[in-house]
């Protein structure tokens, strides 16, 4: 059995490189070591340049190896940690399916958001969506929608949000100001507060939803 422990000490460590390969690019000139179908859709590829490549059917992402240490998911409202040496002494697919389910999950999200949420400034510079020759009226209306789902979400996510959206800043970054907060969990506080937004926004865009949660009654999705 090849663990993970073993695939990061056979494979190279690109360290925080700005320039991610692509899937193709690797796919025509990186070296394969180890690969693994899942099902007949999905499968996982790693490569001698240390990074590795998840398709999930027409879904891709690429990401390094190394960089998959402890793992975090939520488990009633509450944030779990698995740690890292337990993964290393699994075969070494284990931790990097669970890193590329989650990546193409947030991508397949985010692209949701950008599709329901037409005037977000979450997914769009402020300023240019000001420049876009809206009226006051729409400008207002944008603002209004805006605010709302921000006082949704917890302070945290808030905070990481409009850190992230707003000003522009790295995970890393967000994580250092909160206090050695590590990347991953800045991009799961991400995900859990676009997850939230979305679904404040197919309420609003449904009036008998609207009217029904106006009246004490909790819908999900």
């Amino acid at each position: 059995m090849l663990t993970l422990w073993e695939m990061k000490r056979t494979v190279e460590n690109p360290g925080e490189r700005k320039n991610v390969p692509t899937a193709k690019r690797l796919q025509d000139a990186g070296t394969v070591v180890a690969s693994r179908h899942m099902g007949t859709d999905a499968e996982i590829r790693v490569y001698q340049c240390g990074y590795a490549v998840y398709q999930l059917g027409k879904y891709v992402t690429v990401f390094p190896v190394h960089a998959c240490g402890d793992y975090l998911y939520l488990l009633c409202g509450e944030i779990c940690c698995i740690g890292e040496s337990f993964f290393d002494r699994q075969e070494w697919y284990v931790r990097l399916v669970l890193e590329g389910e989650d990546r193409v999950s947030r991508n397949r999200e985010l692209q949701e958001q950008e599709k329901r949420i037409s005037y977000s400034a979450i997914s769009e510079d402020w300023k240019l969506l000001m420049d876009m020759g809206q009226s006051t009226l729409e400008k207002i209306i944008v603002k209004e929608s805006v605010r709302e789902m921000l006082e949704l979400l917890t302070e945290k996510q808030r905070t990481v949000i409009i850190q992230f959206f707003f000003r522009q800043k790295t995970q890393k970054e967000i994580g250092k100001e909160l206090g050695s907060v590590s990347q991953q969990a800045v991009s799961l506080l991400i995900s859990n507060a676009l997850q939230t937004m979305r679904r404040y926004s197919g309420v609003a865009q449904n009036p008998s939803l609207c009217k029904a949660q106006k009246g004490g009654t909790r819908h999900e999705g």
